[in-house]
């Protein structure tokens, strides 16, 4: 038996414990540091994308 939290990308099992609230926190410190880690690659990939249109959208070169 254990205690399980779990949310749509991470889910953590502990076993059962003598302090329950130790468990919900470690959760949601790694919750929050899976959230910060999937804000960073979101805007690595919209820079990505941006940058990707910026050469698309360059000037054609003159035709020799």
């Amino acid at each position: 038996m254990g205690i399980a939290c779990a949310q749509q990308d991470l889910t953590r099992v502990y076993p059962l414990a003598d302090d329950p609230e130790r468990c919900v926190e470690d959760f949601l410190h790694a919750a929050a540091d899976h959230a910060r880690a999937l804000a960073d690659r979101l805007n690595h990939q919209e820079a990505s994308v941006e940058r990707f249109l910026e050469l698309s959208d360059s000037p054609p070169s003159p035709e020799v």
